[in-house]
């Protein structure tokens, strides 16, 4: 979750600005949503899933986060699209 939240949040800023900006917060961000995600089911899948899971939830909370901000919902600590959008 840490490296493609951290890649395509610079990389969405890098087309809306032409400079990149890599956000410590966003990558950590990434990383919980990337540990919500995993935490429920790792009893029962592989390795190599796991890592094909926490990269999506990274994207995952990149998106819930973006949707939070654009309908109007105020979560100072982005709880929401970490655990709603990650548990799912």
């Amino acid at each position: 979750g840490t490296i493609s939240a951290l890649l395509a949040k610079a990389w969405l800023v890098e087309r809306e600005t032409g400079e990149a900006l890599f956000s410590l917060t966003d990558a950590l961000m990434g990383c919980l949503s990337g540990l919500v995600s995993i935490t429920g089911c790792c009893a029962y899948i592989e390795s190599w899933a796991s890592i094909i899971i926490g990269f999506i939830s990274g994207f995952l909370y990149l998106a819930g986060s973006w949707l939070m901000v654009r309908i109007g919902v105020d979560d100072a600590v982005d709880a929401i699209p970490i655990h709603l959008f990650g548990g799912i």
